[in-house]
């Protein structure tokens, strides 16, 4: 069976299962479906970084609209 069935099928299941049969299909997949972001102190220290410079006003922040109107115009030329 390949994946698009496997998930058709799950997606199936689940929109009739009862809160019990969830409860459990949830604890089996329960660490994989929780986010773990895990930086290395060099990440996290490079980030502090950004965030002091920009909090002193030492560094250049966009809004989005600023930061989507720079990247349509470098991409036109």
């Amino acid at each position: 069976m390949d994946t698009v069935a496997i998930k058709g099928q799950l997606h199936e299941y689940i929109e009739h299962a009862d809160s019990k049969h969830l409860a459990a299909i949830y604890v089996l997949l329960e660490k994989e479906i929780a986010p773990s972001y895990k930086y290395d102190v060099a990440t996290l220290e490079m980030l502090y970084q950004r965030v002091d410079s920009d909090l002193k006003g030492l560094s250049a922040s966009y809004t989005v609209e600023e930061a989507l109107a720079t990247i349509r115009n470098t991409k036109n030329k």
